[in-house]
C-alpha cells in the first residue's frame, strides 16, 4: 500500500510505502527514536512523520505514533498487535537535486539541511552521488567515514563500518621510517623525528626530520616498500635561507598539499609550496595548525606564552586566542604552548601546555582556558598526569592523544569521560627504551585513514606504526 502527501511547498511532498499488517519496526539503535504519540490512524502518523525532516519511517501501533530517523532496522513480521503497521519514505531524486548548492535553493526543504552555507543531507545519511542515504551499520561495507552512523562510533575502517567505541590497538610496534638507534642523513635514515601529519586525501606520511633540517615524505606501498623524498630543506644543512630549514619541529599540509613548516630555530613558519623548492616566510614560531579552509593558521608562540591565531597568508598581524598573560599555571595563562588541535565543531582549540605539564581547552574568543588533562604545575606518571608533554591529535569522535614526552608513552583521555584519566595505548610508562613495545621522548602524532597510530620516537631515530586491532 502507498500514502502519497502533498503539500503547499513541494520539497515537503512524501511518498510513503506501507509494510503488511503485523509488521513492527526495530531500530538500530534506541537513539533513533525521534519520539512517540497518540494518533488515530495511519494516515496521521504518517503525517507526523512527514512533519518531522528526520524521519524516515513510522511504526504505527496500538494508536500510537512512534517515528524514527533510520530505516536501517529489521522489519519484525509478526508483531504483538495484528493491526501494527510500518511506513517508509520512498525517495524522489527531484528532492535532493539541490545538494551542495546554496542554502537558498534548499530553504524549507524537508529532505535537505543547511550546513556552512550549503544543503547537505540531515544527520544520519549521506550523500552517494544521488540522494541521502541512511548511513551504514556495523560491518556493512563502506568507502568513506561518512557512510558509516558516527553517532553510533562507527568509523569505516579497513572498507568495514567498524565499532570504535572502545578503541585498541596493538602495544607492539612496527618502524616504518628510519632505523632504531641509529641517527643519519641518508634517505633511509632520520634524526630526531619530530612532528607528523598524514594527509587524509592521499595517506602520504610527512615527517619534519629536526636534526637533518629537513621534511621527509612517505609514500606507502602494498608489498611493504616506500617511495621517500624530501620536500624540503637540504638534509644536515641547515641555514636561514628560504630554501633551507633549521631545526624544524611541525608540518602541516593543507587541501592543495602545500606544506606550512614549523622551522623552530629560524623562528618562522614557512608556507612551502606544493613542488616548490624554497618556501615563504608567514610568521615565527614552534608548531603550527592548519583549519580545514586552508586559510587559518594557528601557531604556538613558545617564547612569548601565547597561541595566535593568523587570518590568511598575508596577514600583518594575529590574534591571541590562548595565553599571552605570561608564563605560569592560572587559566589565563599558558606555559611554554607545544602541539595545538582544533575541534571546528566547538570553535575551540586544544593546547599542549608543555611546562604546566597539562592540555588545556579554550574556547575562541574567550579570556581564559580550562585544563581537562594532567595536574598543571606537578609532573607524575600516574594515569591523570603528564610529564612535559609534546603533541595532541583527536579522533573524530572527539578522544585525544597526546605524546607524554617524559614518561615515555602515548596517552588516550576520551571524551565520555570528560578526560579525566588516560589510558596508555603505546609504550611502556616511565620506561625508555628501543624494544618494539617501547618509546623515547616521543613526539609527533598521527593516524592515517584506517586509524593506525604513527608515532615520531624521536630518541630511537624512527616512526612506528601501531595498527588498530
Amino acid at each position: 500500500m502507498i500514502i502519497i502527501l502533498w503539500s503547499p511547498v513541494k520539497c515537503y511532498d512524501s511518498l510513503f510505502t506501507l509494510m503488511n499488517l503485523g509488521t513492527e519496526y526495530q531500530p538500530p539503535s534506541i537513539n533513533d527514536l525521534l519520539g512517540s504519540s497518540v494518533s488515530t490512524t495511519v494516515t496521521h502518523c504518517a503525517q507526523l512523520c512527514n512533519q518531522n525532516r528526520y524521519c524516515r519511517v513510522f511504526n504505527f501501533i496500538n494508536s500510537t505514533c512512534q517515528l524514527y530517523q533510520s530505516a536501517n532496522g529489521n522489519i519484525l513480521m509478526s508483531s504483538e498487535s495484528l493491526s501494527s503497521v510500518v511506513g517508509r519514505i520512498n525517495y524522489s531524486l527531484f528532492v535532493f537535486s539541490a545538494y551542495g548548492q546554496s542554502c537558498d535553493k534548499c530553504f524549507n526543504s524537508r529532505y535537505l539541511i543547511c550546513i556552512n552555507n550549503l544543503c547537505a543531507c540531515p544527520s544520519t545519511s549521506y550523500y552517494n552521488g544521488t540522494f541521502c542515504q541512511d548511513q551504514l551499520l556495523v560491518n556493512s561495507t563502506c568507502s568513506s567515514s561518512s557512510q558509516c552512523r558516527q553517532d553510533l562510533n562507527l568509523l569505516c575502517i579497513e572498507q568495514k563500518c567498524k565499532d570504535m567505541s572502545y578503541p585498541q590497538w596493538n602495544t607492539t610496534g612496527v618502524t616504518v621510517a628510519g632505523t632504531t638507534g641509529i641517527s643519519g642523513g641518508t634517505m633511509t635514515l632520520l634524526n630526531e623525528p619530530h612532528g607528523l601529519f598524514i594527509d587524509p586525501a592521499t595517506d602520504l606520511l610527512y615527517i619534519a626530520d629536526r636534526e637533518n633540517h629537513r621534511i621527509q615524505q612517505y609514500q606507502f606501498l602494498t608489498n611493504d616498500t616506500s617511495i621517500i623524498n624530501t620536500v624540503a630543506g637540504t638534509s644536515q644543512v641547515s641555514g636561514c635561507a628560504l630554501n633551507l630549514l633549521n631545526y624544524p619541529t611541525a608540518v602541516s599540509v593543507d587541501k592543495q598539499q602545500n606544506l606550512y613548516i614549523a622551522d623552530a630555530s629560524n623562528n618562522r613558519i614557512l608556507y612551502w609550496p606544493q613542488g616548490a623548492t624554497d618556501g615563504v616566510t608567514v610568521v615565527g614560531s614552534l608548531n603550527i595548525l592548519v583549519d580545514s579552509t586552508g586559510t587559518n593558521l594557528y601557531v604556538s608562540d613558545w617564547n612569548n606564552f601565547r597561541v595566535i591565531k593568523w587570518i590568511g597568508l598575508n596577514s600583518s598581524f594575529g590574534i591571541v586566542v590562548a595565553g599571552g598573560n605570561g608564563e605560569g599555571y592560572l587559566t589565563t595563562q599558558v606555559d611554554r604552548p607545544w602541539g595545538l588541535y582544533l575541534d571546528e565543531s566547538s570553535n575551540s582549540v586544544f593546547v599542549v601546555d608543555y611546562d604546566a605539564n597539562a592540555i588545556q581547552k579554550w574556547n575562541l574568543g574567550d579570556q581564559n582556558g580550562t585544563f581537562i588533562a594532567g595536574t598543571p604545575g606537578t609532573s607524575g606518571s600516574n594515569a591523570s598526569q603528564l610529564n612535559q608533554p609534546t603533541q595532541i591529535i583527536a579522533d573524530p569522535f572527539g578522544n585525544l592523544y597526546v605524546s607524554d614526552t617524559s614518561n615515555h608513552r602515548i596517552q588516550m583521555f576520551q571524551k565520555s569521560k570528560s578526560y579525566s584519566t588516560g589510558i596508555t595505548i603505546a609504550g611502556i610508562n616511565n620506561s625508555p627504551g628501543s624494544s618494539d613495545e617501547q618509546l623515547y621522548s616521543p613526539n609527533g602524532l598521527a593516524f592515517d585513514s584506517d586509524m593506525n597510530l604513527f608515532v615520531a620516537d624521536a630518541l630511537n631515530m624512527r616512526v612506528q606504526k601501531f595498527m588498530l586491532l
